[in-house]
C-alpha cells in the first residue's frame, strides 16, 4: 500500500462536495442539493449531473442510529467516493440526506475502501462555511488515511462468514462481467468488497465500484456491486444479477472447488496468501473462469501453491485431498522449486521434522541444503540462530553447496569469499573445517601465506584455521622452501599476526608457532637454518616470533642462537650493553 499517496496525488487535487437540504442550493434549487464545495461552478454542474440520486441515503426503519452508506463509482476517468446518512431536514422532517463526496482523477478500489475510515467525513452536526467554499483536500494526508483504513478493514475481513464469501465469489465467477445486486444480512458489505478486490484483483479501467446501503437496484448507472439495505429485492425487474448470500447458492461447477479453497486460503492468510493466484488477465466469461480455475489448481480444491502446501505439510495442516496430492509424486518438481521460497524458520522446522514418508524425507534433505546455501551466501536472516537448532552441515554438503554457488577458490582467486562462506558455518564446525581443508588443498602454502599477509578483512578465527590446516598438511621440500621465502621476505608475516592478535602476546606466539611449523618443520632444530632465518628477519624481529622460534628450536645450538637474539633484543630495547661476546656486546651503542 506504499503507493497510495502517490496514486491519490498523481492527477492533482482531491475535491469535495457536501449535499443536504437547503431552501436554495449552490445550483439554485430548493431541496437536497450541493451546499458546499471546493469545485468551480462548471465542475460542480458536471458532478451534480453524474451523482444524481446516488446521494440519497436509505433510511433504516426502527433504528435509533441511522446507518451510513458508502458509494464508490467511476465516470470515465473520474472517480467519486461518497458517504451518506439519513437526516431530518431544516424543519425537522425525517427522510432527508446528508452526503459528503470526494472526487478525483485517480482512485482504486483498495484506496476507496481505506478512505471509508477517514475521520473527515461530514456528520449531521457539521458546520459548513456560509459562503459554501470548501478547501481542496491534501492528497498525501488522504493517502495515509487510505493506508490506515485498508489495514483496519483487512483485519476485520478475517471475521467474514466463509459461506457468505464463498457464495459471493462463486456468483461473481459465474459470469464476471455481470453487475450484481446483493442481499447480505449476515456479512458486512465493505469487507465483502475488500475480499473480492484482494482475491481477483482490479482490472484496469474497471474497479470494484460499490454501494453498501441502497434501497433499490432499479436505477441506471449503479456501481458494479450494490448491497441492499433491507435484505429484500425490489419487485420491479432489473438488468442486474441478484444474489442472496443467506441461502446456499452454489458456485459454477468449473469454479466451485477452487472457490472454496481460495476462500479458505484468504481467510487464513489474507491478501498475501492469494496474490499469486489472481487471474493474470481479466476474466471475460465462464470459459475464461474455467481456464483460470484449472491453472491455479494441482487437483480440484488443491491450490497450485507449492510453498503453502509445504508450509502446512511441515506444520501438519494439510487436508486429506492435499496430502494425497503431495505424496503422490505428481507435483514433486513444484515442491522442490518451492523450497527456496520458504522462510528460514519454516526450513528449520522441515529439516528437524520426523520423516514419516519419502516425501517428508526428501523435504527434510532439501531444507537442510537450502539452509546451507543461505548460510554460505550470507542470506540467512540474522535472527535465525542455527547453533540453537542442533542442525549439522557435513563436509560433502558444504563443499557441494560452495561449488554450486561458485565459491570454491581457484588458487588464491576467490579465496577471501570462500573463507568467509566457510566461516559462516557455525563458527567453523567440524564440517566447516573439513570443507576449508578441501578448498585450500590444491593451493601451495606459499600462495596462502602471501594471501594471508595481504588480506586485512578476514575473520581471525578463519585465518587461524587456515594456519591449522597448513600445519597438518604434508608439504614437499620445495613447497616448504617457497613458503619460507614468503615468510622471510614479508618479515615473518608480522602484520598478519598483528591483525589476528593485536594486543595479547600469547595468541601471537601461537600464530607464529604455527607459521614456523609450516615453513620450517623439523629443520627449525638445525643451527644453520636457524642462523639463516634470524639473519633474514633483520635486527628487530617481533618478540612473539622470537619466542616461537625458541620453542621450535629444541635443545641444541639452534636454541642458543635464538636465545642470543632474544638477549640482544632485550638489551637493545633497554639501551644497555649486552654481555661480552654476544651480538649485543659487540655492537657500538
Amino acid at each position: 500500500m506504499a503507493g497510495m499517496t502517490e496514486q491519490l496525488t498523481r492527477h492533482g487535487t482531491i475535491d469535495q462536495i457536501v449535499y443536504r437540504w437547503s431552501p436554495r442550493s449552490l445550483t439554485g434549487k430548493r431541496g437536497v442539493g450541493p451546499v458546499a464545495t471546493s469545485l468551480d461552478a462548471e465542475a460542480l454542474r458536471v458532478w451534480d449531473g453524474r451523482l444524481g440520486k446516488l446521494v440519497w441515503a436509505t433510511g433504516d426503519d426502527g433504528e435509533t442510529e441511522p446507518q451510513h452508506g458508502f458509494v464508490f463509482f467511476a465516470a470515465g476517468e473520474q472517480y467519486a467516493l461518497l458517504r451518506k446518512i439519513p437526516v431530518a431536514d431544516d424543519e425537522g422532517r425525517a427522510g432527508s440526506t446528508l452526503a459528503h463526496v470526494l472526487t478525483c482523477r485517480a482512485l482504486t478500489t483498495p484506496e476507496a475502501l481505506g478512505l471509508t475510515y477517514w475521520e473527515g467525513w461530514a456528520g449531521d452536526a457539521a458546520e459548513l462555511p456560509e459562503d459554501g467554499v470548501l478547501p481542496v483536500l491534501d492528497g498525501p494526508e488522504l493517502g495515509r488515511w487510505a493506508e490506515y483504513g485498508l489495514y483496519q478493514l483487512r483485519e476485520r475481513v478475517a471475521q467474514l462468514p466463509p459461506e457468505a464469501l464463498t457464495c459471493l465469489l462463486g456468483a461473481v465467477l459465474e459470469n464476471p462481467v455481470d453487475d450484481l445486486t446483493v442481499t447480505a444480512a449476515a456479512a458486512p458489505p465493505l469487507e465483502l468488497v475488500c475480499a473480492l478486490a484482494d482475491i481477483l484483483g482490479e482490472e484496469p479501467g474497471r474497479p470494484w465500484t460499490f454501494a453498501t446501503h441502497e434501497a433499490a437496484d432499479t436505477a441506471a448507472g449503479l456501481p458494479r456491486v450494490v448491497f441492499l439495505a433491507h435484505n429484500q429485492f425490489s419487485t420491479r425487474g432489473s438488468a442486474r444479477r441478484r444474489v442472496r448470500l443467506d441461502t446456499a447458492a452454489a458456485a459454477p461447477a468449473a469454479a466451485s472447488p477452487v472457490v472454496a479453497a481460495i476462500v479458505a486460503r484468504y481467510l487464513r492468510s489474507g491478501v498475501d496468501g492469494v496474490a499469486r493466484l489472481r487471474p493474470p488477465e481479466p476474466l471475460s466469461g465462464p470459459k475464461s473462469v474455467a481456464v483460470w480455475a484449472k491453472s491455479v489448481q494441482y487437483a480440484p480444491g488443491v491450490l497450485a501453491d507449492a510453498a503453502d502446501l509445504l508450509r502446512r505439510m511441515i506444520d501438519g495442516g494439510l487436508s486429506d485431498t492435499e496430502q494425497q496430492v503431495v505424496v503422490s509424486g505428481r507435483i514433486d518438481e513444484h515442491l522442490v522449486a518451492a523450497v527456496g521460497r520458504l522462510p528460514d524458520s519454516t526450513l528449520v522446522r522441515a529439516a528437524r521434522a520426523q520423516a514419516g514418508t519419502k516425501t517428508a524425507e526428501d523435504l527434510a534433505r532439501r531444507a537442510v541444503r537450502e539452509l546451507a546455501v543461505r548460510v554460505a551466501t550470507g542470506r540467512l536472516a540474522p535472527e535465525t540462530r542455527l547453533d540453537e537448532t542442533g542442525l549439522v552441515f557435513d563436509e560433502p554438503l558444504i563443499v557441494s553447496v560452495l561449488g554450486q554457488e561458485g565459491l570454491l577458490p581457484t588458487g588464491t582467486a576467490g579465496l577471501t569469499g570462500f573463507l568467509r562462506a566457510v566461516g559462516r558455518f557455525g563458527g567453523l564446525s567440524h564440517g566447516g573445517r573439513l570443507a576449508l581443508a578441501h578448498g585450500v588443498e590444491e593451493i601451495p602454502a606459499a600462495n596462502l601465506l602471501h594471501w594471508l599477509d595481504r588480506t586485512d578483512d578476514i575473520e581471525p578465527e578463519v585465518a587461524t584455521h587456515v594456519l591449522a590446516v597448513l600445519t597438518e598438511r604434508k608439504e614437499s621440500s620445495r613447497d616448504r622452501r617457497d613458503a619460507l621465502d614468503v615468510f622471510l621476505n614479508r618479515h615473518g608475516l608480522v602484520q598478519a599476526v598483528t591483525r589476528l592478535a593485536p594486543v595479547d602476546q600469547e595468541p601471537a606466539v601461537r600464530h607464529f608457532a604455527a607459521l614456523v611449523e609450516i615453513v620450517l618443520g623439523k629443520s627449525a632444530t638445525r643451527a644453520r637454518t636457524m642462523a639463516e632465518v634470524l639473519e633474514r628477519l633483520g635486527p628487530d624481529p617481533a618478540p612473539a616470533l622470537l619466542r616461537a622460534l625458541w620453542l621450535a628450536a629444541g635443545r641444541g645450538r639452534a636454541r642458543r642462537l635464538a636465545e642470543q637474539r632474544i638477549a640482544a633484543l632485550y638489551f637493545q630495547s633497554n639501551d644497555v650493553a649486552g654481555p661480552r661476546g654476544s651480538a649485543a656486546g659487540r655492537r657500538t651503542w
